[in-house]
C-alpha cells in the first residue's frame, strides 16, 4: 500500500461510484496520435517489406518489439514509410490507453486518487464483508475524505458510505518546489516510487496523472532537469536485436520531451499499464496526457513548428525525477 495527498485511482468497475469524478476517456474518444500504430507479429519466422503492394522485397525484419506507424492501406496491404509495403496480416494494431489525468480546478475537497485493479469494490463501511455499493472504472479519479483500518487492512472513504481498498489506490505525494525552480516557473514532478507526475505551476498543482518509468537495470535518470528539446514524434530503438526482452524499435514516438540526455516524457501507444514500471528509462505517459503535458511544458514551438530546442529566452520546462 503507498500513502499519498493525490490519488489516481484504476479499476475496471462494473458502475461508477456516486461522488467519483469521471475523467477517463472512453474508447470512441479519438485520442491526440500523429498516426496509427502497429506491431509486427511475425517477426520470428522474417516480415518481408516491399517496395509497393505485391512488388519486391527490399528488406526482412526479424528483430523482436517492432512498431511501425501506418501511412496507407490498400487491398490487404499496409505502407509503413514511403516505398514500404507490409501484409496486413504481419500486424496487429495498437491499442493504445484512454487514460486521462486530473486537471485541477482549486475546488478540490478531500485527496484526489486514481485506483490500482482490475476491479475496485466500494463498500458501505471498511470492511471485507460489508455492504458492496458500486464499482469504480479504471483511471477514474475520485476524492478521498477519511482513512480508516478494518481486517487489518486500510480503507478510504470517497464519498457518504462508500469506501474501498487502500492496498488498489496510488497516491501522488506532495513535494516541495526543488530548489531553483522559481515562485512562478512550471516544473513536473515524477515520482519513481509512486509512478506519478504532477504539473506545477510555483506551489500549485495543475494536472496530476500516472505514468510507467525505467524498470529495474533501466531505471530511470533522478535529478532536476530541463527539457532540452521537445519533438512531436520520433524513432526509438536500443537494445540487443538477439534478445527479444531487451530489444525495442519504436516508430514516431508521440510527443516526446527529452530531459536528461537521451531520457524522455513521452506518450506510449505500445501499452496500458500506467501506474508500474516498464520502460527502458524514459517516462511513458497515455496518449492524452503526454499531449497534454507537451503543450503546457516548454519550450514553446512556434505555429507548425515541430520540434524545438530549449534557449535562453525559450527555455524548457524543469522536470524533477526522483
Amino acid at each position: 500500500m503507498r500513502f499519498w495527498t493525490l490519488l489516481i485511482v484504476v479499476a475496471l468497475g462494473l458502475a461508477l461510484a456516486p461522488g467519483a469524478l469521471a475523467d477517463t476517456a472512453t474508447a470512441g474518444t479519438k485520442l491526440p496520435l500523429p498516426y496509427t500504430y502497429a506491431y509486427l507479429t511475425n517477426w520470428e519466422t522474417g516480415v518481408a517489406v516491399y517496395d509497393a503492394p505485391g512488388g519486391n522485397v527490399v528488406r526482412t525484419v526479424t528483430t523482436p518489439d517492432t512498431w511501425v506507424s501506418i501511412h496507407g492501406e490498400q487491398a490487404g496491404w499496409v505502407r509503413i514509410n514511403n516505398g514500404e509495403w507490409v501484409r496486413r496480416s504481419d500486424l496487429w494494431y495498437a491499442q493504445p490507453s484512454y487514460l486521462r489525468g486530473y486537471e485541477f480546478t482549486g475546488q478540490e475537497q478531500g485527496r484526489l486518487g486514481f485506483v490500482y485493479a482490475q476491479n475496485l469494490n466500494v463498500r458501505a463501511r471498511p470492511g471485507l464483508n460489508t455492504a458492496w455499493v458500486g464499482a469504480v472504472r479504471r483511471y477514474t479519479t475520485v476524492e478521498v475524505y477519511e482513512e480508516q483500518w478494518a481486517g487489518g487492512q486500510i480503507w478510504y472513504r470517497i464519498g457518504d458510505g462508500q469506501w474501498v481498498l487502500g492496498d488498489w489506490v496510488i497516491d501522488v505525494l506532495p513535494v516541495k518546489r526543488p530548489e531553483g525552480v522559481g515562485a512562478d516557473e512550471k516544473w513536473i514532478d515524477v515520482n519513481l516510487a509512486q509512478q506519478t507526475l504532477v504539473a506545477y505551476e510555483g506551489d500549485h498543482p495543475v494536472y496530476a496523472t500516472l505514468v510507467s518509468s525505467g524498470r529495474k537495470d533501466h531505471e530511470t535518470a533522478r535529478g532536476l532537469n530541463r527539457i532540452w528539446v521537445k519533438l512531436d514524434a520520433g524513432r526509438m530503438a536500443g537494445g540487443n536485436p538477439a534478445d527479444p526482452m531487451e530489444y525495442y524499435y519504436l516508430e514516431d514516438v508521440p510527443w516526446t520531451m527529452y530531459f536528461y540526455k537521451d531520457y524522455g516524457v513521452h506518450g506510449a501507444y505500445w501499452h496500458d499499464e500506467f501506474g508500474g514500471v516498464r520502460s527502458h528509462g524514459c517516462v511513458n505517459l497515455s496518449p492524452i496526457d503526454s499531449f497534454w503535458i507537451y503543450n503546457w511544458a516548454g519550450p514553446n514551438l512556434a505555429p507548425g513548428q515541430r520540434y524545438v530546442y530549449s534557449s535562453a529566452d525559450n527555455p524548457g520546462t524543469w522536470v524533477y525525477t526522483h
